[in-house]
């Protein structure tokens, strides 16, 4: 991983947790071990450790603190691959600061140590630890995250909810009215589910380190209250809510056998949904979300939109299908689910008339590419 993308992970990671010091805000630590070197960040939710390649700093056996927000700037500034990096010393022979020249030596910065700090005492990996491809659990967070971004903090839906079970690895995100989820398959066996729910604030911020390194699978060691990511690069460990006790029941929907399905194109739908995506800009109606009309009949799906750009759009249907149904929702919420990152060929629609929650049932797509499986639901009108 380079330096400079595990600096500033860990700056943007260190600016969102709660230190353990009031003034540690953005501040990242170092440490040197031995023939180990690597920066981290340790709060009371989290320790994120990244490890150095090659003894990057000139120094052993020290700890100390310092602005990753600077230091990232500095790093910015001299850019080159034969830019210089080193410790430099005050006069009681303690570290100070870190210089960093230039390769032509036009540039020079000194970043001042905010402190020097005792040796940072790593958590170790306890628990069963399950393996998953790297870039499957990417593409499972990718899939799913945006459903549950920029909510109340508060509410028990700011989570993302991993379940690990006898064969697969699952994420589920939602706001209350808009839910997805993505499933891929693992490993290792579980002989039973383990649940397990992550702050999605921290869950963004962790995903820059995971996607940065060069590790082709991650372990993750699931403990009473608490998970760990871990691979040769990385080490992340967090307090976790386990038995993922404040999250509601999407699973209820996600997992329905009745109501009526077809079955449409997938990428007649990803088409609709870019030409959906310029009515929502123009919809000048703040106060209200641009609802879009979806009518199934005579083996054709089609849509509408009332918006400043009005929108109609008809789609086969690939499946035969007697089942006739207008409905309304929230044109945002199929723009979104199309921006799921594995698509196959076909969606399937569930559409079922009884109610959820003394509510009409909400809409359920699916779709299945090479044993990855997405599926949203949304809230709908009859």
């Amino acid at each position: 991983m380079k330096i400079t993308e595990a600096i500033k992970s860990l700056t943007s990671i260190s600016s969102k947790v709660t230190p353990k010091e009031q003034n540690d805000h953005g501040h990242i630590g170092f440490s040197s071990k031995k023939k180990n070197q690597f920066l981290y960040v340790n709060s009371s939710q989290l320790q994120c450790v990244v490890s150095l390649e090659n003894n990057l700093f000139n120094v052993e056996d020290v700890d100390f603190k310092i602005d990753g927000k600077m230091l990232l700037k500095a790093m910015s500034e001299c850019s080159s691959d034969d830019s210089s990096i080193s410790v430099v010393n005050n006069s009681d022979g303690k570290p100070s600061a870190i210089l960093i020249k230039s390769a032509e030596e036009k540039f020079e910065f000194s970043v001042p140590i905010s402190d020097i700090n005792d040796p940072v005492k790593l958590k170790k990996n306890s628990g069963k630890a399950y393996s998953v491809n790297k870039h499957c659990f990417i593409d499972l967070v990718k899939s799913t995250y945006f459903a549950g971004n920029d909510i109340d903090p508060e509410r028990p839906y700011f989570y993302a909810l991993f379940k690990i079970n006898t064969n697969n690895v699952s994420c589920t995100c939602g706001n209350g009215t808009f839910f997805t989820y993505a499933s891929c398959l693992s490993e290792n066996a579980c002989e039973e589910e383990v649940n397990f729910l992550i702050p999605i604030s921290l869950l963004g911020n962790i995903m820059s380190i995971i996607t940065s390194s060069s590790d082709s699978n991650i372990d993750i060691y699931i403990n009473n209250n608490s998970v760990s990511f871990c691979a040769k690069e990385f080490k992340i460990h967090m307090a976790v809510d386990i038995n993922a006790t404040s999250w509601p029941n999407a699973s209820a929907i996600f997992d329905r056998k009745s109501g009526n399905e077809i079955e449409v194109n997938s990428n007649e739908l990803v088409s609709f949904a870019s030409k959906l995506d310029i009515a929502i800009d123009s919809y000048s109606n703040k106060s209200e979300t641009l609802k879009c009309k979806m009518s199934v009949k005579e083996n054709e799906l089609s849509f509408a939109v009332d918006s400043l750009c009005k929108i109609k759009y008809n789609i086969k249907i690939a499946n035969n299908s007697d089942f006739v149904s207008d409905i309304f929702f929230d044109a945002a919420c199929l723009s979104l689910t199309m921006k799921g990152k594995y698509l196959g060929e076909k969606f399937t629609i569930n559409i079922d008339d009884s109610e959820f929650n003394g509510r009409s049932s909400p809409i359920l797509m699916t779709t299945n590419k090479n044993g990855f499986i997405f599926k949203a639901f949304f809230a709908i009108n009859i």
